[in-house]
């Protein structure tokens, strides 16, 4: 038994289990974090959510916040979505590349 426990794959296997999840308790703490200063959201839908990424946004970020609701502006690296429910926010608020969630429209030029 501890010939298995010490092969290889074994120990590869371990790590990328460990590594994956840290991964997900990250994700899951830093949307905790976004999410705090927010207060309640609607639960149905009706949230209006500004989003700030790391990163500029390209197809693949557009997707995800298209999926999450109804994306209404893009203003550098903040997109605007508008009937957002409370579990997509949740959801959004998870991904690194999310730095900032804020309640409201595109912000002022």
């Amino acid at each position: 038994m501890r010939a298995v426990l010490l092969h290889r794959s074994t120990l590869a296997t371990l790590a990328i289990l460990a590594a994956l999840g840290a991964y997900w308790l990250h994700g899951w703490s830093s949307g905790a974090r976004k999410l705090a200063a927010l207060g309640p959201l609607d639960a149905e839908g009706g949230n209006a959510i500004a989003a700030t990424l790391s990163v500029p946004p390209e197809k693949f970020h557009m997707e995800i916040m298209q999926g999450a609701g109804r994306l209404v502006a893009v203003k550098g690296r903040e997109i605007a979505l508008a009937d957002v429910p409370a579990r997509s926010v949740e959801r959004l608020a998870r991904h690194y590349w999310v730095t900032a969630i804020r309640l409201g429209g595109p912000a002022a030029p």
